[in-house]
């Protein structure tokens, strides 16, 4: 079995995804950040590190400031710093290790938390379905709410979820609909899964609306759609929707 696979690591890895499952099957409500590369590169390179986003220099100020919210209850910070991603970007982890033992915060996760999900299902490796699979049924038992591109109407239309509104951000430049998407989430306001697929300005519109709603989660899905029905602009060619149906064996609204 390659390293990445052995016990020892699955079974952190299942802790991890426990912690987070678990509070969503027992409505212990939070909220979720998540600090990856493009974080980071937005704070000290004052750069994108992709053509999905464009800087702004207030969108950095923003995200700076939301670091400090993290000393909140129930507003829980994870980072590349915690997971396997760390190794690609050692520089940038180094400087964000020294801004977060600045302001002081504790206690961080595992940002790739979904990333690792899928892609070892995508592997092959036979734990990891049954865990995904748990993930996705657990969200079907919820009020879900998707902030995201247009593109994720997808995902009830291959039968994935029966019922979800889906709150639509533009592809490029979405910190500028801040103002617009924290109203209209506001202006909703029902409790919910409140999950969010918005680049940087995720962090930044999470942590605003952290305590606002009630009985409500708003987690910072990063990529996961994307990656799951091969779907979006951070799709990866080989996890399709094929995966679904043969690896997953999910029950499907639609055919």
């Amino acid at each position: 079995m390659p390293k990445e696979l052995n016990d020892e690591k699955f079974e952190d890895f299942k802790t991890k995804f426990y912690f987070f499952v678990n509070k969503l099957k027992n409505n212990e409500y939070f909220s979720w950040l998540s600090y990856g590369d493009g974080e980071f590169s937005f704070i000290f390179d004052k750069t994108s590190i992709s053509n999905r986003e464009i800087y702004y220099p207030n969108c950095r100020k923003e995200l700076i400031e939301t670091l400090y919210n993290c000393k909140s209850p129930g507003l829980y910070l994870s980072t590349i710093i915690e997971g396997v991603g760390g190794k690609d970007y050692p520089n940038l982890i180094k400087q964000a290790k020294k801004l977060i033992e600045k302001i002081g915060i504790q206690k961080r996760h595992d940002a790739r938390l979904f990333y690792e999900l899928l892609r070892w299902t995508s592997l092959g490796d036979i734990r990891y379905p049954p865990l995904t699979r748990e993930f996705i049924e657990t969200l079907r038992k919820k009020e879900l709410v998707l902030i995201g591109g247009r593109y994720l109407k997808v995902l009830k239309e291959k039968g994935l979820f029966k019922e979800f509104k889906l709150i639509e951000i533009p592809t490029l430049g979405a910190y500028l609909e801040n103002d617009r998407v924290e109203n209209e989430i506001l202006r909703y306001g029902k409790p919910a899964v409140y999950c969010f697929t918005a680049g940087i300005t995720s962090n930044i519109i999470i942590s605003n609306l952290h305590n606002k709603l009630k009985k409500s989660f708003l987690l910072d899905m990063g990529a996961f759609w994307d990656f799951l029905l091969g779907i979006g602009p951070r799709a990866v060619s080989q996890w399709r929707y094929p995966m679904l149906k043969n690896i997953l064996k999910l029950e499907f609204y639609v055919e």
